[in-house]
């Protein structure tokens, strides 16, 4: 009963974000889901399989620095302070 429970509000959430912000937003969230399910995280990063680690945070990192640079294409970042 908690496992049905757990999948009918996990899919009204992915329902919810289908409606409010688009289909886009709702395939970029499964393949971050996708890739933490599969990638080996550790806490341990200097150890010699932290790898995956970085490697995952890198590629989110990346997915949003991308997607916050093009949801501000042509307007001002950060209410006009210059960075450049």
């Amino acid at each position: 009963m908690l496992n049905m429970t757990f999948h009918v509000i996990l899919w009204g959430m992915a329902l919810l974000m289908l409606i409010r912000f688009g289909l886009l937003a709702l395939m970029v969230a499964l393949c971050v889901n996708n890739h933490l399910e599969v990638s080996h995280l550790t806490t341990h990063l200097s150890a010699w399989y932290a790898g995956p680690t970085f490697f995952a945070v890198l590629f989110i990192l990346a997915l949003a620095i991308l997607g916050f640079y093009t949801s501000t294409a042509g307007k001002l970042r950060f209410g006009g302070i210059s960075f450049g």
